[in-house]
Parts: C-alpha cells; structure tokens; sequence
C-alpha cells in the first residue's frame, strides 16, 4: 500500500500521475511513522495513548492538540478543568470557543470604534498560533482583508459605517466554511444545559494559542499573547465580573508584567487559570452563583495532588493561587 500526500487541490486535478503529490515512504512502516511524517509536513501532531489494558497501543481517534512539550501538556489539562488527568486538548471545542469568540467581536454591542487594535491584534495571534490550519488561513485572510472591510480612521468611524463594517465581518467564517459543525461540546460539555461550554472552550483556546505563541527571530511569543488575550477580554468578553477579574488579574499580577517568553505566557495561563479556579471553588463553597459553572466539574487546582503530591507541598496548590484540590 502507498500513501500519498498533497493538498485537496492537488489530488483533485490528479490524473493519477502524482503530479505535484508527494509518495510517502516511512521507514519503518508504521501507523506512528506515518502519522509523524504527517505531522512534519503540516506542524500538526499526534498524541499515542495506551490502548485499554496496556497491551499495544492506538492512536486517540477524537482529534486533540498534541501534548509534545511539558508546557503544552500543562496548558491543555489545566483548560480542561483539573477534573481528570488530561494531556491533550479537544480541538474541535477550541474551534467550537474561535467560532464563538469571533462572533462576539462582530457583535452589536462590542464592536466598536475604539475596539478595532483588539481586533486586529487578537486577529493576528489566531493567525499564527492557532492549532488548526483551517482557523490560521482564516484569520490571515482576515487580516489581508481588514484595511478594506475596516478602514483604521479612528473614532471618526460613523455609526452608519460601523454598521456596515460589522455586517461585512458577521459574513466572515473564520475557520472557513466548512467547520466542525454543529455545536456540540466534547470535552466541555457540562452535566446540564449552560454549564461550562463556552467558558471552557474559551480556556482551551487561551491554552493552546500561549503553547504555540512562536515568532520567528522574536523571544516575545508570551507577551504577544498576553497583551491580545487582554486586549480580547477588555473589548469583546460580555461577562462583566469575568472581564474585570482577569483585568484585575493581569494588572496587580507582578508575573504578568515579565511575561515575555512563550513558556512564560503559558506558566501564566496555567497559574492564572488555577487563581480563577480558587476564587470560584470559594464562591462555590459558600453558595455564590458562579455562572457556567458546574457541580459535577468542581473546580480545582492543576496538577492535583493526586497527580504531583509535591507541587502540593507547603500547600502551594500547585503555583495557582493556593487551595489545593
């Protein structure tokens, strides 16, 4: 048997020639081979889980962000909540929360003059960090298109143009056309309707796009995130009380102010996702409403004890704001 590599472009003008399609030899020939020399020539990955009873091994068939690096595996399993150890992120949540979030920035009551640089700036980190290739094209699109779709005159804008502006971008399919579908939560679905969901999907994109924040001949991958995340948050988060606890967050956090570095955007996110999760296990336990949260989903702190007894030393909970799980 061959397998064949190309674009769909290319195998759909194929004569059954191999024009322009590359033939794949893995050596040895193994599905883990194959799947590697995939993944080499996409930037995508894959993670080998144990098959049940630990004899052999399959790949994971739910498409996941690959865990490759320790800081892209605490990334991942920390978005997911901290329920159960995870080292992967499911992507079609995360395209699931790009989809969503995106539709929120070209909403009525958040689009506004003012919030176009959060756009653009939020716009370019999915085009680079972005763990699906249909999202990347699409936001880079995006950006090729903003200076006609969105003209930068300011707050000169008029409500009229505004309108239009918006109109053209609602049209946008960010993650083309032909994304996931419909909208069915994976690894957020929550116990019962309008728990965790978005939020959740919305940490996992958070994770995923700090564990990829990578610029060529550029150290700063961790502070360009951090400063479109929070720029994203500020303008076009609509819950209120969320948005100002992660502003409050990023503006006293003495840690935020040296992020620079990749891995330091996701040493942040990690430990400021475990301060979000302490501050609503409080609320929680003292019958506070915490919005999306869900009772069978109790937050908790990442990594558990259970999973690494010493990050729980001292009682650190892990370098996320204490309280451990």
């Amino acid at each position: 048997p061959s397998v064949l590599f190309g674009t769909a472009a290319q195998f759909a003008g194929m004569k059954f020639d191999g024009s322009g399609i590359e033939k794949l030899e893995p050596s040895p020939r193994t599905a883990e081979r194959i799947v590697q020399m995939v993944g080499e020539r996409t930037g995508a990955a894959s993670h080998v889980l144990a098959a049940p009873g630990g004899v052999g091994a399959v790949v994971n068939p739910t498409p996941t962000l690959s865990s490759t690096a320790s800081d892209a595996a605490a990334a991942a399993a920390a978005a997911l909540g901290g329920i159960a150890s995870a080292s992967t992120a499911d992507l079609e949540d995360i395209e699931h929360a790009t989809v969503m979030a995106y539709e929120q920035m070209c909403s009525a009551a958040l689009l506004t003059p003012d919030s176009r640089a959060a756009f653009l700036e939020f716009t370019a980190l999915v085009a680079v960090a972005h763990p699906l290739r249909a999202c990347q094209r699409g936001a880079q699109d995006l950006l090729d298109k903003l200076p006609e779709v969105w003209p930068d005159t300011g707050a000169t804008t008029g409500s009229k143009d505004l309108a239009a502006v918006r109109a053209n971008l609602a049209d946008f399919r960010v993650c083309g056309g032909e994304h996931a579908g419909a909208l069915v939560w994976r690894a957020c679905a929550g116990s019962q309707e309008g728990k965790r969901g978005y939020t959740c999907g919305l940490w996992l994109l958070f994770h995923s796009l700090a564990a990829r924040a990578s610029y060529p001949n550029s150290g700063d991958g961790g502070l360009r995130w951090l400063h479109a995340v929070t720029a994203w948050v500020r303008h076009f988060f609509p819950c209120e009380d969320c948005r100002a606890h992660f502003l409050a967050m990023v503006e006293s956090d003495a840690t935020a102010a040296a992020v620079m570095k990749k891995r330091d955007g996701v040493l942040w996110a990690w430990k400021a996702h475990n301060k979000v999760n302490a501050r609503l296990r409080e609320a929680e336990a003292s019958g506070e409403p915490v919005g999306s949260g869900d009772p069978a989903f109790p937050k908790v702190q990442w990594p558990t004890a259970v999973e690494c007894p010493k990050c729980h030393e001292g009682g650190g909970g892990g370098g996320g704001g204490g309280g451990g799980s």
